[in-house]
């Protein structure tokens, strides 16, 4: 109970945090950043690497990323954020593959800059998927990634079943993943009555897929982990573990996110 009590209270200070920083360019910038070095700090220590260098290389290329946007110059060399983006997507590929496989990770160093780095890096360009800052957009990023997982967890723990992948995450269900994914596809739709940016098909498409992408984020931290042998990233967040976990699923369907976008955006 007491455990509960204290994932409630931490998720809903997580959400209102989220919620305020997304309001601008900057205050999202140093929550990108803040989460940022906690991230990557807790993913070395499960992969047994230094965090050094990927936080000074994920800081700089932050900074530079916030100026180029809010100054309009990325716009004219939009092949910056594209290489972030891509290689974060092509690192997720193999990871995936690795994941169906059942093979171990290698290339840890790497995974550091192209996963989580690139992956974190991806959360800021998506908010100019469009040229400006769009608070609206990044806030149901967000929010369909906080319902999917809210609706898998109850789903899960209420119809139980199949196990999704019990080698991996042995609590996780297959009637949970359908559930969070269709709640997220039904706040798709509601959001498109408030958000013209995309029509209801588009938002459905945008929601269900950053769902799915957002749930298989969460499975690959969770082989990480069973590969670490630790039950979470850390301990900053009771009830919910570290950063990291929080953001799992974040981090991964940000660079799908642009991508994504895009896509919906254009298909019209």
């Amino acid at each position: 109970m007491q455990q509960l009590a204290q994932r409630v209270v931490f998720g809903l200070l997580y959400v209102l945090l989220v919620i305020g920083a997304v309001q601008f360019d900057f205050t999202f910038a140093l929550l990108i950043a803040l989460f940022g070095v906690m991230v990557i700090t807790e993913f070395a220590r499960i992969a047994n690497i230094k965090p050094k260098w990927p936080i000074i290389y994920f800081l700089i290329v932050l900074i530079g990323l916030y100026f180029g946007f809010t100054h309009e110059i990325l716009n004219t060399y939009p092949m910056v954020f594209n290489t972030i983006v891509g290689s974060a997507v092509g690192f997720h590929m193999m990871l995936l593959h690795k994941l169906y496989t059942g093979k171990p990770y290698t290339l840890l160093h790497f995974q550091g800059i192209f996963y989580v780095v690139h992956g974190l890096l991806s959360m800021f360009i998506f908010s100019f998927v469009h040229g400006q800052f769009d608070s609206n957009l990044l806030l149901s990023f967000f929010v369909f990634i906080w319902v999917c997982d809210s609706g898998a967890f109850v789903v899960g723990n209420l119809l139980k079943g199949r196990k999704l992948l019990p080698s991996v995450s042995p609590k996780k269900t297959i009637s949970g993943f359908l559930g969070g994914v269709i709640l997220a596809g039904l706040v798709g739709l509601l959001v498109s009555n408030y958000f013209p940016l995309l029509n209801a098909l588009q938002w459905v498409v945008f929601s269900t897929s950053i769902a799915v992408i957002a749930s298989l984020g969460d499975l690959i931290e969770s082989k990480f982990k069973r590969l670490a042998g630790v039950k979470d990233s850390g301990k900053v967040m009771p009830g919910h573990g570290g950063v990291y976990d929080r953001l799992d699923g974040v981090i991964f369907a940000a660079p799908w996110a642009f991508i994504i976008f895009k896509l919906t955006s254009y298909v019209s």
